[in-house]
């Protein structure tokens, strides 16, 4: 493997270099700023998203299905992801939160209009529960 150790910009292929007036590109969040409805009606999931810009950080606040009233997880801050290493479009992003025993990794993009948030949940608790994966689909309210 080649390095050009004369390069100050750490980088693992040419696409994670860009020139250096470029480096304070402001991110476009507003694709995903908003209040996300799960399509699917009878979701034991996910039911609510909250999607908020603070300072240029991308706050999420999920609602877990409970009764009788929905579970309010909180916020966290997502890292969000552009569609290259120079572009102002937000495209995708990530979040997590942890629980007592329960961690929920959160992976979401907007494709067509259409939020799409894939989980990945972990088990911490020793309950012999499985660790599981889903993706559903919401609308804007």
């Amino acid at each position: 493997m080649s390095t050009n150790l004369s390069n100050p910009l750490t980088h693992t292929k040419t696409d994670d270099l860009i020139p250096v007036k470029e480096q304070d590109l402001k991110v476009d969040l507003s694709t995903f700023v908003g209040s996300w409805k799960n399509t699917k009606e009878d979701s034991g999931q996910i039911v609510k998203a909250e999607l908020s810009s603070r300072d240029q950080q991308l706050i999420l606040q999920a609602y877990g299905a409970c009764e009788p009233d929905l579970c309010d997880w909180g916020t966290t801050e997502c890292t969000v992801f552009t569609d290259a290493v120079n572009s102002p479009t937000a495209i995708a992003f990530f979040a997590k939160y942890e629980f007592n025993d329960i961690t929920v990794e959160i992976s979401s993009n907007v494709k067509l209009g259409v939020l799409v948030i894939q989980t990945y949940t972990t088990f911490n608790d020793g309950s012999g529960r499985q660790n599981y994966y889903t993706r559903e689909f919401y609308h804007r309210q």
